[in-house]
């Protein structure tokens, strides 16, 4: 079962979104760097 989050990441992927797009989307990141979104984006694939 996915979080709120995932799912919410997951729909942006099958949207078109960029990996690090979709994370933005879904995830707060404020306070992380572009290679930590990239990084955290690419682990959740």
């Amino acid at each position: 079962m996915l979080t709120a989050k995932q799912e919410i990441f997951v729909k942006l992927i099958t949207q078109g979104t960029s990996q690090s797009s979709a994370y933005r989307g879904a995830y707060d990141t404020q306070n992380m760097s572009d290679k930590t979104v990239w990084k955290e984006a690419r682990d959740k694939t």
